[in-house]
């Protein structure tokens, strides 16, 4: 069964980056608006994210 990974690692991007704005947005409300905290969590996030990536199957 061939799949549409291309299209799997796309959603997979859009959900994750929705999950990871309400996460940071989240941390600014809790954090008294230091934004720097929110783009730390962002930031470590988004490495994560791209590693994840990485291991996906490209075809």
């Amino acid at each position: 069964i061939r799949r549409n990974y291309a299209g799997d690692v796309a959603l997979w991007k859009s959900q994750a980056n929705r999950v990871i704005e309400e996460a940071r947005q989240e941390l600014i409300k809790r954090t008294e608006g230091q934004e720097a905290v929110g783009d730390i969590v962002r930031d470590i996030l988004l490495t994560v994210g791209n590693q994840v990536q990485m291991t996906l199957p490209t075809k």
